[in-house]
């Protein structure tokens, strides 16, 4: 079974690398562009990783390691 991996980033293109990247490896890849989406994420898929950006507008990943 792949490992699942969640990123939580809101740079299109380091989204797009992570994902490439991490594909490559057989891994199942989750993407949030914010961090109310990777909570919710987070909560529902249960993720063996969680690649979280520290440096987002809105919620930044401290506020969501909190959550």
């Amino acid at each position: 079974m792949p490992l699942k991996i969640l990123t939580i980033e809101d740079d299109q293109a380091i989204t797009t690398f992570l994902n490439l990247l991490l594909t490559i490896y057989e891994m199942q890849v989750l993407v949030a562009n914010d961090g109310a989406t990777g909570i919710q994420l987070a909560r529902t898929e249960s993720p063996d990783l969680i690649l979280l950006d520290l440096m987002m507008p809105g919620m930044d990943g401290f506020e969501f390691l909190r959550d």
